[in-house]
């Protein structure tokens, strides 16, 4: 944000409060829907719940539990968070073939570029969901099912 001609006190505080506001949007959506994951890829910023933390945990380092070929069939969710932050529910799969061109951020590092772009109201992401539940989404690729 850029801040206002400091030609008073007044109006350095009312920068101050944009910046918090701007600040508490990001943490509210990043809190609101327990995103712990974040990193960035092809120039945008995700971020994802546990199940995907885990999943994409258990992608870059399989288990010897895991059976042959699992990282092949495995997938998980994450939310474009500079679409969020402007109102936007947008997620998307990722996959094996898209490992290599993630690059995993702290929370703060995100949470202070998210604050650069807020503007209006935070989505509300959709609760994480078990892809192998019966009721699960279509675009969720379930282990074993090609």
């Amino acid at each position: 944000m850029t801040k206002s001609p400091a030609f008073s006190q007044f109006r350095e505080l009312i920068d101050l409060w944009y910046e918090s506001e701007s600040s508490v949007k990001v943490k509210s959506l990043i809190e609101g829907n327990n995103l712990v994951l974040f990193f960035k890829t092809e120039g945008k910023i995700y971020g994802a719940p546990e199940g995907g933390r885990v999943t994409f945990a258990k992608m870059k380092s399989p288990d010897d539990d895991l059976p042959k070929g699992w990282v092949k069939d495995a997938n998980f969710v994450a939310y474009d968070l500079e679409r969020a932050i402007k109102g936007q529910k947008v997620e998307r799969v990722f996959s094996e073939k898209d490992l290599d061109g993630i690059k995993v951020i702290e929370q703060e590092k995100a949470e202070k570029i998210l604050a650069k772009s807020a503007e209006g109201e935070p989505a509300d992401l959709p609760d994480e969901e078990d892809p192998t539940a019966p009721d699960a989404p279509k675009n969720i690729d379930k282990l074993d099912e090609k």
